[in-house]
């Protein structure tokens, strides 16, 4: 099993350490999502040669068969952990 950051620095000379965390949504188009999702290594333009136009089409009927209005809200969860000298 991993150990987590905090563990680390906990037996560390910066073991006083503070978290912090916040959420935010970014709400993202219909084309958003499909360019987003062509920016993917796995799933490039290059990557699905001549089967891209029946991936983007499929994918856009799958989508706005989710959501009609075509807006996306994706919630990001951040944390940041700053470790110092106590």
């Amino acid at each position: 099993m991993k150990e987590r950051h905090q563990e680390v620095l906990a037996r560390s000379p910066f073991s006083r350490i503070d978290t912090s965390r916040w959420d935010r949504t970014i709400t993202r188009t219909l084309d958003e999502v499909i360019g987003l999702q062509f920016s993917y290594s796995y799933s490039s333009a290059a990557q699905l040669g001549d089967q891209k136009d029946a991936f983007e089409r499929d994918v856009r009927r799958a989508l706005t068969e989710f959501s009609p209005a075509g807006t996306f809200d994706e919630l990001v969860r951040t944390e940041a952990i700053a470790a110092t000298r106590p």
